[in-house]
């Protein structure tokens, strides 16, 4: 479940991913958590969800085939990725030239210690990349490296607001679970969202509101003062 979580943040936060080098959002826009989770219009009236409903969405009925077949995951992907979607828009919480830079200077420095321990990779066998091939794995890379950068910059926002329990992840050290769980509990009250499903709707919270024992951050070391790869670097050259 926790590495399904990163993959369904991955697809919502890295929408709000990279600006132009000014704070302003990528001109290609944001990538929605789902492209078949296409949301009602605001002024349509309420109809009451089918008997397959799964979830009721910002006016949007969903049945498990609407949910990439997979209700249980799939509906942690349209809820939340579509909830954190909306939150990085509002707030305008994307990476600038400066942040991605510093993020892929850490990753660097990583690969090379690696590269020291383990040896580098053989690439003698791999084919030359095109022009083109090249310039494609730099947008894909450079879109990567924003989402680790969008992904501190939506925690920070997020434990800021709400506070809770902090955990460690690994893709995210610093994941604010309880924010998460705040989050969710709101829009659920406002009813931005309604599960219909009692299983699905238990196996959704479980994530949430479980234990993490070993994996809980003791709250005086929770610092989102810098991005979390900084400090390691600083923690590093200390």
């Amino acid at each position: 479940m926790r590495r399904k979580l990163f993959v369904l943040l991955l697809a919502a936060v890295v929408g709000c991913r990279a600006s132009d080098g000014d704070g302003v959002g990528s001109s290609s826009g944001p990538i929605a958590p789902d492209p078949k989770v296409a949301l009602a219009p605001a002024d349509s009236a309420p109809t009451p969800p089918p008997a397959d409903a799964v979830v009721t969405l910002f006016g949007r009925h969903l049945t498990a085939a609407e949910l990439d077949g997979e209700e249980f995951d799939g509906l942690t992907n349209a809820i939340l990725g579509t909830l954190l979607d909306r939150y990085c828009k509002e707030r305008d919480l994307v990476a600038t030239d400066a942040e991605i830079a510093s993020f892929r200077r850490f990753m660097a420095s990583r690969k090379e210690e690696n590269d020291k321990v383990f040896g580098e990779e053989d690439e003698e066998d791999e084919a030359p990349l095109s022009d083109e091939e090249r310039a494609a794995l730099e947008a894909d890379e450079r879109e990567i490296d924003a989402w680790f950068v969008v992904q501190w910059k939506t925690s920070k926002a997020l434990h800021e607001q709400y506070g809770g329990t902090v955990i460690f992840q690994q893709f995210n050290p610093l994941e604010p679970v309880g924010a998460y769980l705040a989050l969710l509990r709101e829009h659920e009250a406002k009813g931005s969202f309604q599960i219909h499903d009692e299983a699905a709707a238990a196996h959704f919270w479980s994530y949430f509101t479980a234990d993490h024992g070993p994996w809980v951050v003791d709250p005086e070391r929770v610092d989102y003062s810098k991005p979390w790869w900084e400090q390691v670097e600083k923690h590093d050259r200390d």
